[in-house]
């Protein structure tokens, strides 16, 4: 599995309305629900994320959890809880699926895992049109082209040449005004010892402290990610704060959209359960979880420093001028007087 790019499970696909299930972005840079939206709007088929997607796919996207759900219901360990995870795991079908969804939508019931799910539903019943099928298809086929089309890393030549052409670039700049830059930082050394004392320096912490409070308050998105709960992973609601990098990721919800949950979250309970007791299932065991993006905070707070001490180096230069002309005005009129 380790060499498995990416799958696409066609679960029921033909019928009237187009549902995926989430994925996220892998480890490659590679978000396949991405990809499979954009091949359905290029191809102008409306899509929907289904509610519940709990196929073959989740096999490969979760191994664990399907090797957990094999012991916990037959009994059997299927060998797979250490195989390597394929994130970009996705499921293709299509509604109404079950008969549950009869009067949904177009009015009509689903006919997958009934003794209809044969050739009657689908010529008599109209379940599946040969149209819709057709452009599933293609909407599969064409995000497999390209899925095949990202992952052939032709990003990275480019990338290369570009870093060695910026790399040689930079160190002729720096060569050439290297004597130029020693004297720029006296300069702002002197600048700096002359102009900033304790009261400036306090200035600037206050001020810093105020702009990232701005930025946590004013800035928000909220985003689909990744954690680990119970040893398995699930998709959850994000809600992320900061600008122009993210500081906090706040869980807000572990409810899917994609409804890839739902077999994990059945496993998590059953385990919880027979961990903790059934008061367990009292609450969802990872919503309003909080955690702290140190890497955006550390550049935040490097950032707001900067623009922190330019306001405080702004305003004492002010204060000089102000103060330079109230002196000249005081000494005018006293050259005036005598």
């Amino acid at each position: 599995m380790r060499d498995v790019v990416a799958v696409i499970n066609l679960d029921c696909i033909g019928n009237n309305i187009l549902e995926i299930t989430e994925t996220i972005t892998d480890d490659n840079g590679l978000n396949l629900q991405e990809i499979v939206m954009k091949a359905s709007q290029d191809l102008n088929v409306k899509v929907n994320y289904a509610e519940f997607g709990g196929s073959d796919q989740e096999t490969f996207r979760v191994p664990s959890t399907a090797n957990e759900e094999c012991r916990l219901i037959w009994g059997l360990d299927a060998g797979i809880a250490n195989e390597t995870r394929v994130k970009s795991s996705i499921m293709i079908s299509s509604s109404p699926l079950l008969y549950s969804d009869e009067w949904i939508d177009i009015g009509v019931p689903g006919w997958v895992h009934t003794p209809y799910d044969n050739s009657t539903s689908s010529q008599t019943l109209g379940w599946i049109g040969v149209d819709r099928l057709q452009a599933h298809v293609q909407i599969a086929a064409l995000s497999i082209m390209r899925v095949l089309s990202a992952t052939q890393n032709s990003f990275l030549m480019q990338f290369y040449i570009g870093a060695a052409a910026i790399s040689a670039l930079t160190a002729v700049l720096i060569y050439s005004v290297r004597t130029k830059a020693h004297i720029f930082m006296k300069k702002v050394r002197h600048e700096i010892l002359a102009n900033f004392g304790i009261k400036e320096l306090v200035f600037t912490i206050f001020l810093t402290g105020v702009y990232m409070f701005l930025s946590l308050a004013l800035f928000t998105r909220v985003g689909r990610d990744e954690i680990v709960t119970f040893g398995f992973p699930t998709i959850v609601t994000y809600r992320y704060y900061g600008k122009p990098f993210e500081m906090i990721a706040l869980i807000t919800s572990h409810v899917g959209s994609g409804g890839t949950d739902i077999n994990e979250w059945m496993v998590h309970m059953m385990m919880q359960v027979r961990a903790e007791g059934l008061h367990a299932l009292a609450s969802p065991p990872y919503a309003g979880n909080t955690n702290l993006l140190l890497p955006g905070l550390l550049l935040n707070a490097l950032i707001f420093s900067l623009l922190a001490f330019l306001t405080v180096y702004v305003v004492v230069k002010l204060n000089y001028l102000r103060e330079y002309f109230r002196s000249s005005d005081v000494k005018h009129k006293l050259e005036q007087e005598e």
